[in-house]
C-alpha cells in the first residue's frame, strides 16, 4: 500500500514538473531585446509572430529565414515580394520554394552566395558569422574593406560597428530569432561604408544621438490619434480589437486598459497590439502661428492634426492675437487638439509660468482715462461685455469699480478681465532719458519707465514738461509712467519716515547745476523718494507727510495715541481688520522693512507700550474702520539677524547665523553664550544680545510652527535658525534633520509671541 502511494506521489511530481517545463518552454518572452527593439522589428515588418502573435524568440533561424528578414529591412523589400521566378536558383531552392524570391534578390544585390557544392542549404540554421557577413554587405562593406580572413575579419568589423550590442553569441553559434532581431535592429543605427546611418536609406529619421528615431517611426506607423470622449467607446469604428495580450502604455510607462480617461490622446497598432496613451497638455498665450506650428508662452509646438490646424488658422476658433489656450499633446508633443485655456493647467507647464505672467501676456496697453466722463465712458473702451467681466481695482477684485478721471485702464479679452489702477506720485523732475525720445523719467529720486507715447512726447524736447518741473506721474500696473499732469490739477500725498538727510547737486530749468538740501522719505510701501527741501528741522526717523503742489511741503506727523485710540488700534490688529491694500512698514533708525498684515494679525500691542516706547508712529483707517496705513518703530524685530554666540569677551564676539563662524568687534562687555539677537544698523551687524524667551521640550516642528507637550502652537520666524548643540559646539542644521525624534528641542524667541515675537532659534541636543 505504501509503495503504491509513493508511486502515485512520484508520478504526480513528474507530471507537475513536466507541465511546468512545458509552460516555461512555451513562454514567448524576450531575454535581451527591449520593447523598442521588438516594436521596431514588427512595425517595419521585418519579422512577425505566428498566428497567435508569438515571436518564438528562442527558436533558431534558418539561412532562408534570415535572408528574408534582411531583405525586409532593405530598400528591395517590395521587389522581393512581387518577383516571380521561372527557374530554380539552386538544387535545394526550387522556384516554388517560399523563400526563393528573397534569396534571388539577395544574390542579385551581393548579399549572399551559394556553397561550393552548388547548394544554398536554406534550411540550415544561420550562424553568427554568416548573419554578420550578410549584414555587413547590406551596409555596403565588401571583403576588400576588411582586414584578415573569414570569419575573423567579418566578426571584428561586426564588433567595431557595435552590431553585437546585447548579443552574446560567439563564432559558430546558431542564432535565435531574438538574436537576429537584435542584429538587424543594431544595423538600422549603424554607419554604412558611405558614412550615413543605414536607416536613412529606408526613409527613416535619426534622433539627436544619430540613432534610429523610434518616436518618429511610431508616429508614422501608428493609427490615431484619437482624443478620448468616452473611454468605453475609444476604439469604436476603428477596427482595432483589444484582447488579453494588448499592451497599454501611458506616457511611456506600462499601464492598463482602466487608465484611459477623457481627453487622453490615443494611438494604437494592430501589428504590435499596443495602445499608447498620452496625457499631456500645455497651457499658455498664443504668441504666433504658422501653417504647421504654434508658439505659446515662448515655446513652439508642431501641429499634428488638421483639427488643430483649423482651430488656429485664419477664421479659426483661436486665431485671435493673444488667445489663451490649452494644447492637447500627443506623441512627440505634437498638437492634436486646441481647447479653451484651462487655468488649472498653468502649473503643469514645463516653464512653470505663473497665472500673473499669463495675464501680463494678454493684457492691453494702458488706457489713460483723461476724460471728464471717465466714470461712464470707460466701458466703451473695452471690446467685450464688461457686465460679465472680472474686475479689479488696484489689484484687488471688486464688483463695482469706482472709476474716476486720471485712472488707468487695462483689459484682457482672453481672461475676460478688467483692471483699474489709481496710483500717482508727485515730485520734481530730476532727469529725462534720453531727451529726444524719453524711455525713463526720474521724479524725486525715483526712476520710472515711460509706458506710453503720450507720456514720452510730454517729456521730450517738444513736450510740456522739463527738468525742474513739479509734476504728478500717473502710474500703471507695474508702476510705470502712463501720463503726466501738473500738480495744480492732480497731486498726491505720501506718508512715511525720514531715512536720509544731506546736500546734493540739482539741475535747474536752464541746465545749470546748483547745490541744495535734500530729504529722503521712505513711504508706507517702502519706496524711497528724495526731495529738495530745507532739512534743518527734520531728523532721521521722523514720521512725515509729504505733499507736492507748487511747492514741496514736508511736515512732521505725530499720532496722538491715547489709551482709547490705542485700544481701537490694538483690536483692529488683533482681529486682522486690514484693508486689502494695507501698507505697513517697520523702521529702525534709517532702515525700513515692509511688513505683511499677516505678520502682525492677532498680536496684542499693550496701550501702555505706546505711551513710553512710541511703538506706533502713524496709522490710518478707512471709512469702514479697517487699518490702511501703519508705521511701526522697531516692533517686529524682523530687521535684525538671529543665531548663536559661540564665544564672547570684552570687545570681541564670535557668532554663527549659518554654517560659518564670524567675528564681531564691539565696544561693549560681550554677550552671554547661546541663542542671540544680532542687531543691525544699515545692514551691518553691530551688537548682540541674548534671547531670553525659552520654550523647552518641544514635541514637534513644522515649517511654520512649533508645538509643546500640550500641543500649544508657537509661530516660527520666516528665517528661523536651527542648530545642533554638542557640549559647547554648534552645527548649523534644518527643521527636517532635527525633527526625527532623536533630539530634545528647545525654542528661543525675542519677545512674547502675543506681542509679535517669533521663535528665532531652535537648539537640538541629541537624546542620550
Amino acid at each position: 500500500m505504501k509503495r503504491s502511494i509513493f508511486k502515485i506521489f512520484v508520478l504526480t511530481v513528474i507530471l507537475i514538473l513536466s507541465f511546468s517545463a512545458s509552460v516555461f518552454a512555451q513562454a514567448d518572452v524576450s531575454k535581451n531585446a527591449s520593447e523598442e527593439v521588438i516594436n521596431v522589428i514588427k512595425l517595419l515588418e521585418i519579422a512577425n509572430g505566428n498566428e497567435k502573435g508569438d515571436m518564438n524568440y528562442d527558436k533558431n533561424v534558418t539561412r532562408a529565414e534570415f535572408v528574408k528578414m534582411t531583405i525586409n529591412a532593405s530598400p528591395w523589400k517590395e521587389a522581393a515580394a512581387n518577383i516571380k521566378l521561372n527557374i530554380s536558383l539552386f538544387p535545394d531552392v526550387k522556384n516554388s520554394y517560399w523563400g526563393a524570391s528573397y534569396i534571388s534578390v539577395a544574390i542579385n544585390n551581393g548579399l549572399v552566395n551559394g556553397y561550393i557544392d552548388g547548394t544554398f542549404k536554406p534550411n540550415n540554421p544561420v550562424t553568427l558569422e554568416e548573419a554578420a557577413t550578410i549584414i555587413l554587405r547590406l551596409l555596403g562593406y565588401t571583403n576588400s574593406d576588411l582586414v584578415g580572413s573569414y570569419p575573423s575579419a567579418q566578426l571584428q568589423k561586426y564588433k567595431d560597428l557595435e552590431l553585437n550590442t546585447n548579443i552574446s553569441a560567439q563564432r559558430g553559434d546558431k542564432l535565435t530569432r531574438e538574436e537576429c532581431m537584435l542584429l538587424i535592429y543594431n544595423a538600422l543605427s549603424a554607419k554604412t561604408k558611405a558614412g550615413s546611418v543605414y536607416c536613412t536609406s529606408l526613409g527613416l529619421s535619426t534622433n539627436s544621438e544619430g540613432k534610429l528615431d523610434y518616436s518618429s517611426l511610431l508616429e508614422e506607423k501608428l493609427d490615431g490619434p484619437i482624443v478620448v470622449s468616452d473611454s468605453e467607446k475609444t476604439f469604436e469604428n476603428t477596427g482595432f480589437i483589444e484582447n488579453e495580450k494588448t499592451k497599454y502604455i501611458l506616457n511611456n510607462a506600462n499601464s492598463s486598459r482602466s487608465a484611459i480617461s477623457e481627453k487622453d490622446v490615443i494611438y494604437y497598432s494592430d501589428i504590435i497590439n499596443t495602445v499608447f496613451i498620452y496625457r499631456k497638455t500645455a497651457t499658455g498665450i498664443v504668441n504666433s502661428t504658422s501653417a504647421s506650428t504654434v508658439t505659446i508662452s515662448g515655446k513652439t509646438y508642431n501641429l499634428s492634426t488638421s483639427l488643430a490646424k483649423d482651430k488656429l488658422s485664419l477664421g479659426g476658433e483661436f486665431n485671435e492675437e493673444k488667445s489663451f489656450v490649452t494644447l492637447v499633446l500627443g506623441i512627440n508633443d505634437g498638437v492634436v487638439d486646441v481647447i479653451k485655456g484651462d487655468i488649472s493647467k498653468i502649473s503643469e507647464n514645463s516653464d512653470n509660468s505663473s497665472h500673473l505672467s499669463m495675464i501680463d501676456a494678454t493684457i492691453s496697453n494702458a488706457i489713460y482715462l483723461d476724460t471728464n466722463d471717465a466714470s461712464s465712458s470707460w466701458k466703451s473702451m473695452v471690446p467685450f461685455n464688461t457686465d460679465d467681466a472680472i474686475t479689479y481695482f488696484n489689484g484687488n477684485k471688486t464688483s463695482s469699480p469706482d472709476v474716476l478721471t486720471h485712472d488707468v485702464l487695462y483689459y484682457s479679452k482672453a481672461f475676460n478681465s478688467i483692471w483699474i489702477y489709481r496710483k500717482t506720485i508727485s515730485g520734481t523732475i530730476e532727469q529725462i532719458t534720453p531727451a529726444t525720445s524719453p524711455s525713463s523719467v526720474t521724479i524725486s529720486g525715483k526712476t520710472y519707465s515711460v509706458a506710453t507715447s503720450e507720456a514720452a512726447y510730454d517729456l521730450s524736447i517738444y513736450g510740456s514738461y522739463e527738468i525742474g518741473d513739479r509734476v504728478t506721474a500717473i502710474l500703471g500696473i507695474n508702476n510705470e509712467c502712463v501720463a503726466l499732469t501738473d500738480t495744480k490739477t492732480t497731486s498726491s500725498i505720501i506718508y512715511g519716515v525720514v531715512t536720509a538727510l544731506g546736500e546734493k547737486k540739482y539741475t535747474d530749468k536752464n541746465g545749470d547745476d546748483y547745490t541744495a538740501d535734500y530729504v529722503t522719505v521712505t513711504d508706507t510701501t517702502a519706496t524711497a523718494f528724495t526731495y529738495e527741501f530745507d532739512n534743518s528741522r527734520l531728523r532721521i526717523g521722523d514720521a512725515v507727510k509729504v505733499s507736492v503742489a507748487e511747492n514741496v511741503v514736508i511736515s512732521k506727523i505725530k499720532t496722538e495715541i491715547g489709551r482709547s485710540a490705542a485700544v481701537t488700534l490694538t483690536n483692529s490688529i488683533k482681529q486682522g481688520k486690514f484693508t486689502s491694500d494695507c501698507e505697513i512698514i517697520d523702521i529702525k533708525g534709517s532702515d525700513v522693512i515692509k511688513v505683511k498684515p499677516s505678520r502682525i494679525t492677532g498680536v496684542t500691542i499693550d496701550p501702555e507700550h505706546f505711551q513710553y516706547y512710541t511703538t506706533v508712529l502713524y496709522y490710518q483707517f478707512d471709512d469702514n474702520g479697517n487699518l490702511s496705513k501703519l508705521i511701526l518703530k522697531d516692533f517686529t524685530g524682523d530687521y535684525d539677524e538671529y543665531g548663536v554666540v559661540t564665544s564672547s569677551s570684552p570687545g570681541k564676539i564670535k557668532y554663527m547665523t549659518d554654517q560659518n563662524e564670524s567675528t564681531l568687534i564691539t565696544e561693549g562687555t560681550g554677550c552671554s553664550l547661546g541663542p542671540a539677537r544680532l542687531k543691525k544698523e544699515n545692514g551691518i551687524i553691530v551688537n548682540a544680545s541674548p534671547l531670553l524667551g525659552l520654550i523647552d521640550n518641544l514635541s514637534s516642528l513644522t515649517n511654520l510652527s512649533a508645538y509643546d507637550e500640550n500641543n500649544k502652537e508657537y509661530l516660527l520666524a520666516d528665517n528661523v535658525k536651527v542648530f545642533i548643540r554638542n557640549a559647547s559646539n554648534y552645527t548649523y542644521s534644518n527643521i527636517t534633520e532635527v525633527n526625527t525624534g532623536n533630539y530634545n528641542l528647545s525654542a528661543y524667541y525675542d519677545k512674547l509671541p502675543e506681542n509679535g515675537g517669533r521663535i528665532r532659534v531652535i537648539i537640538a541636543t541629541r537624546k542620550v
